[in-house]
Parts: C-alpha cells; sequence; structure tokens
C-alpha cells in the first residue's frame, strides 16, 4: 500500500487488482485502477505528478496516471517477481527490487508519465 495523499491509500494484493481508497468517503467503495493476470506485489506514488507503478505481471513494471487509469510507460529488466517500488527525486526516478536479488534505479522522462489533471 502507499499514500497518494493524507485521506487516499492506494492497494495492492493477491486479488490481482490495483485499488484506491478514499478515507473520508465512509459508504464509497473502492475504485478499482487495475485487474490482471497475476498477483500486485508491489506499489510506488509519485504523488506530485499522481502516477502509479506496479508489476503489471511478475516481471515487467507500468507506470499509470491515476486519474484516467491509461498506462503510460513500461519498463522490463527483472527475471523474478517485483516487490519493492519507490519514487525519487520528484518522481524523476523510480527503484524496484525484486526476488531475482537485482535492484534498478530507472530514470524516468520527466514528460513520460503525464501529471493528472
Amino acid at each position: 500500500a502507499a499514500w497518494l495523499d493524507e485521506h487516499t491509500l492506494v492497494t495492492a494484493g493477491k486479488d490481482k487488482r490495483l485499488l484506491i481508497w478514499r478515507l473520508q468517503a465512509e459508504d464509497a467503495p473502492p475504485r478499482e485502477l487495475y485487474r490482471g493476470d497475476h498477483y500486485v506485489t508491489a506499489v510506488g506514488i509519485d504523488r506530485e505528478r499522481r502516477v502509479v507503478a506496479f508489476p503489471v505481471d511478475e516481471f515487467e513494471i507500468a507506470l499509470m496516471g491515476i486519474a484516467d487509469g491509461e498506462i503510460v510507460t513500461r519498463l522490463s529488466g527483472h527475471t523474478a517477481p517485483i516487490q519493492r517500488l519507490m519514487f525519487v527525486d520528484a518522481g524523476a526516478g523510480l527503484i524496484s527490487a525484486g526476488h531475482d536479488s537485482r535492484a534498478f534505479v530507472w530514470r524516468l522522462d520527466a514528460d513520460a508519465p503525464p501529471a493528472a489533471p
């Protein structure tokens, strides 16, 4: 799970979904951002650009705009399931680590994932 802001949580899980929870809306169900064929084992949030990073399959990372649910970038390189994702440098970079005993620092084009309106 990762916080988008103080009232919004993004969760990933074995149900193969990525969900966004609005915690101030007591009876509101979570919004499904993504449903796939594999466990969603990690999630990272770029709060400024409102972009989420998550494993789109076991070995590939997707970057998705939260507002529109569009996958804007895919990153490949891991050879085992991804377990950790974290944006750094104000969203200009992403760190990923997985069960392949490797960590990557991905340099992201500042214009790649568009900011959500």
